[in-house]
């Protein structure tokens, strides 16, 4: 078996027992282990995911319907559940009637009373923060606070399937342009002001995701890794972006890498899982990393880095 990470980590022995979640958190570092419990296959197959440390994962109906803590082992079924859903940090959305938003803490989902509830059909599952929500419909971003009546509206041609993401007050998305491409646009909802071009130019720029301080998208060859307060931009080569977004987790980036033989992940920290097979969706938390490996859900914990040696007197 081909399993080994390269920069300054390596995998160590692979852990075939599969993790049932218990009372404590799973991971295991230097090791992938297999979740039995995050397993079940989702009608949306952006889920299993996290929010935060928490994995959002699906009943056998193939709904996204319950949350497990990575950092405290803590196990709570969502108050709803719906066929995909928004996430944020310790977040969960599913509009329209019968959804709702959940913020999830070690004790509970606490449903959040009067919320904005959103009718019109979507194109993709909206984005939420905790506080604010965004969603894409045929012809309009919406963004708003999640239990105020009022909502910025603004037309747009949003590109199917690829939600929108919060750094509010900032919302961005994907949109077709006249020539057929997407690009990415974003707007101040506080302020009013935009939409305006975040990136543009030849190809997709797609697959856009927040961290709230951070964007990332994906573009012809590269990912791109974009400061939100400054505006600075990193662009990272690579060969990605066919079917799975990105991952971010403050401005770590994770993607699928499609450079090799078969699919690997690579973080822009240095971190790249290459095993045996396709490692597929990858999601990172701190040092967790979740992905899918042979229609199972696994779960890499990162190694404790070496301790500096200490420089000693001649």
């Amino acid at each position: 078996m081909r399993s080994r990470v390269h920069a300054s980590w390596s995998l160590g022995l692979l852990a075939w027992a599969p993790v049932v979640w218990g009372g404590s958190p799973a991971g295991i570092p230097g090791e992938a282990i297999p979740l039995v419990d995050a397993s079940r296959r989702c009608s949306d197959a952006r889920f299993p995911t996290l929010a935060g440390s928490w994995l959002i994962v699906c009943n056998a109906r193939g709904l996204v319907s319950e949350a497990l803590d990575l950092e405290t082992g803590a196990r709570h079924p969502l108050p709803f559940s719906g066929s995909t859903a928004g996430v944020g940090q310790s977040a969960v959305y599913v509009a329209g009637e019968g959804g709702g938003l959940a913020r999830l803490s070690p004790e509970s989902a606490e449903l959040v009373d009067d919320i904005v509830v959103i009718r019109t059909p979507l194109l993709s599952p909206p984005a939420t923060d905790g506080v604010h929500i965004a969603a894409l419909d045929a012809a309009h971003v919406q963004a708003m606070d999640a239990t105020d009546r009022s909502r910025r509206l603004v037309e747009t041609s949003p590109v199917g399937w690829q939600p929108p993401v919060l750094a509010w007050p900032h919302v961005a998305w994907a949109a077709r342009t006249e020539d057929g491409d997407a690009d990415l646009f974003w707007l101040d909802a506080d302020a009013g002001t935009g939409p305006t071009l975040l990136a543009g130019g030849p190809g997709d720029q797609h697959h856009v995701v927040s961290s709230e301080s951070h964007l990332a998208w994906v573009e012809p060859g590269a990912v791109v890794v974009f400061e939100v307060a400054s505006g600075a931009q990193r662009r990272i080569p690579a060969d990605t972006g066919f079917s799975a977004p990105l991952s971010i987790w403050g401005d770590v980036v994770c993607w699928e890498d499609r450079a090799g033989p078969d699919l690997d992940v690579r973080c822009s920290d240095g971190l790249h899982l290459a095993r045996t097979g396709h490692q597929q969706w990858p999601a990172r938390w701190q040092d967790r990393l979740v992905f899918r490996e042979d229609n199972r859900v696994w779960l890499y914990t990162l190694p404790e880095p070496e301790p500096a040696l200490t420089p000693t007197s001649p």
